[in-house]
């Protein structure tokens, strides 16, 4: 996500979490969460603010979290539905 932007342009990077998140070999990597933001099957913005894109994989899904500035916060490889559902209902999701 270095070299990505968001969408209102600012330059992407990582927020403290998010670089630990990166380096997971649990987690996404860079392509993997580029992929996901580019092709996202679902985008949410979360009561903080941070937006939320989720692509689905079969019948589970990898979701990236970018703060408002475009920093990447976290992301999670697929996970199943019910995960996903608690990351809305937690973090308060709403469709973008």
């Amino acid at each position: 996500f270095d070299r990505m932007t968001s969408e209102g342009g600012e330059e992407g990077g990582y927020t403290r979490h998010g670089a630990g998140r990166v380096e997971e070999s649990s987690r996404l990597n860079a392509e993997e969460g580029a992929d996901v933001v580019k092709n996202a099957t679902q985008r949410f913005v979360q009561k903080d603010q941070a937006n939320v894109w989720v692509k689905q994989v079969g019948d589970r899904f990898s979701v990236v979290v970018k703060n408002a500035q475009g920093k990447l916060i976290t992301n999670l490889k697929t996970i199943d539905q019910r995960a996903l559902d608690n990351l809305a209902r937690n973090y308060g999701w709403t469709p973008r």
